[in-house]
């Protein structure tokens, strides 16, 4: 009985924290209520909005006010006058017909290795869920995921990624769908989460059927017209630049918008932000505590929050913020995305190709080259490490040839307490590879060497003399031995 209870104390240790949907670290798109739509119908028997669900113009269009792309505004309402029911082709047709101009990107056969950096650089992508719905992809993480319904837009939805992966590629493969146009919205430049609540994934529109099944494998369409992946990835990465937000009252931030599209000084800037402006009272600005005047944000991190590199107090004309951009790319050239003036890219390596030829050295001669090797640095410190016990091993094979003890030292002579002995390095050629640099040291080993070559020489000659002795002695004639003393009486 006490071990079912130690079990059953253990068992909320060991299962996972539930996730939250007002989470920074994982929901990216933090939509605010004011722009969350609900699901309604398509043109039916009974007239407008009795007929097919529109969930995926309703995605759309969601997208479209987080994202700032005004000519979407009202789209859904439109489409309750034509069928209800979307596909990708049907989606890239209602484009052209009710907001010409505005970017769509759609993929179909979708995975999630495209969908987390287009979430990462502030996109809203609209997903299709088990076959037959369309709904928004909110977080996703390497574990979890979020989803906004339209048919349910007051909760954000929380599932473990495998199962988000299963229902979104249900019927035929995942859809997305991500509007362009002028990009995520300014970063949060204070803590201003939302409290979303977390429900369990509800029953679909049974009207919301999109036909046409996606084809297999990752297909990627802008406007229609087919891309590759490379150049689909490219235009969501535009989420990761910095964000210049104008914020003031309607006539203002139309003039701001006008002088972004005309002006000659704001054009070299364009492609190196995203621009967007909002009214003082827009939930993406009064709600994350954006004020009136022109910011300059860093692009968000994983928190949404951007720091702001600075802010007009008040939008003048369009040479007044060209002049500050300017400033900021001279002063802080980190905190806008340019050229390197250093990078050539003759330089790069090319793995294809044979390596450059290498050019002289121009290292003077009195100095030792250095070598290219990167092991050479690595031997020349093994060998220096073991310079010390190499040498000692030289003074005992000495001592034991000779078969005699090395004589003791002599008594150090006394220095004043200020002078130290520095010996001149002798010429050893070896100390000046091993060395190289350290002056002192190679001056200390070269006295240790002359030490032990003394040392050494001292040895050999006294071990030659003592053979030289033997050799004698054997060839001289034997002395008589002394007679043994008697003993006293």
């Amino acid at each position: 009985m006490r071990r079912l209870l130690t079990l059953a104390l253990m068992l909320p240790l060991a299962m996972p924290a539930a996730a939250r949907a007002d989470d920074p670290a994982w929901l990216q798109v933090d939509l605010p209520q004011p722009l969350r739509m609900r699901n309604a119908g398509g043109l039916g028997p009974g007239g407008p909005g009795t007929g097919a669900g529109l969930c995926v113009f309703t995605s759309v269009e969601m997208a479209a006010r987080w994202q700032g792309e005004y000519r979407l505004l009202g789209f859904q309402e439109k489409m309750k006058r034509e069928p209800g029911g979307g596909w990708p082709e049907k989606l890239t047709k209602m484009l052209a017909r009710y907001a010409p101009g505005v970017d769509c990107l759609q993929a179909t056969g979708c995975d999630l290795a495209f969908l987390r950096p287009a979430l990462a650089s502030g996109y809203l992508p609209g997903v299709t869920w088990q076959g037959n719905h369309m709904l928004s992809l909110v977080g996703l993480t390497a574990t979890s995921a979020a989803v906004l319904d339209n048919n349910s837009p007051d909760k954000v939805q929380v599932m473990r990624r495998s199962e988000f992966y299963a229902r979104a590629a249900r019927g035929g493969g995942l859809w997305a769908a991500l509007v362009l146009g002028r990009g995520p919205p300014a970063p949060i430049p204070v803590n201003a989460r939302g409290g979303a609540g977390i429900v369990s994934p509800l029953p679909l529109h049974p009207g919301c059927l999109w036909h046409g099944q996606p084809g297999k494998g990752p297909r990627f369409t802008l406007n229609g017209k087919e891309i590759s992946r490379a150049e689909a990835e490219a235009l969501v990465k535009k989420g990761g630049l910095p964000r210049l937000t104008c914020v003031g009252d309607t006539a203002t931030c139309k003039r701001f918008d006008a002088d972004v599209v005309a002006s000659p000084g704001l054009a070299a800037f364009r492609d190196k932000l995203v621009i967007q402006s909002y009214a003082a009272d827009h939930p993406l600005a009064a709600g994350v505590g954006l004020v009136p005047g022109v910011y300059l944000q860093a692009a968000p991190g994983a928190d949404g929050k951007g720091k702001v590199l600075w802010r007009l107090r008040a939008y003048r004309d369009a040479a007044q913020v060209a002049a500050a951009l300017r400033i900021t790319e001279t002063l802080r050239p980190e905190a806008l995305r340019r050229k390197d003036p250093g990078y050539d890219p003759a330089k790069d390596r090319d793995p294809e190709q044979a390596p450059p030829p290498v050019e002289p050295d121009a290292t003077p001669d009195t100095q030792p080259p250095a070598s290219d090797d990167p092991m050479t640095p690595a031997l020349l410190g093994a060998l220096g490490g073991a310079a010390p016990m190499l040498l000692g091993l030289l003074v005992m094979f000495l001592t034991r040839r000779t078969g005699a003890s090395p004589a003791p030292a002599a008594a150090p002579t006394a220095l004043p307490p200020t002078v130290l002995p520095v010996a001149q390095p002798a010429a050893h050629p070896l100390l000046g590879v091993l060395f190289a640099g350290h002056p002192v040291a190679q001056s200390l080993a070269a006295l240790v060497i002359d030490e032990l070559k003394a040392f050494a020489t001292a040895r050999m000659q006294s071990a030659a003399g003592d053979l030289a002795k033997g050799l004698l002695g054997g060839l001289s004639p034997a002395a008589p031995a002394p007679a043994p003393a008697k003993p006293a009486p």
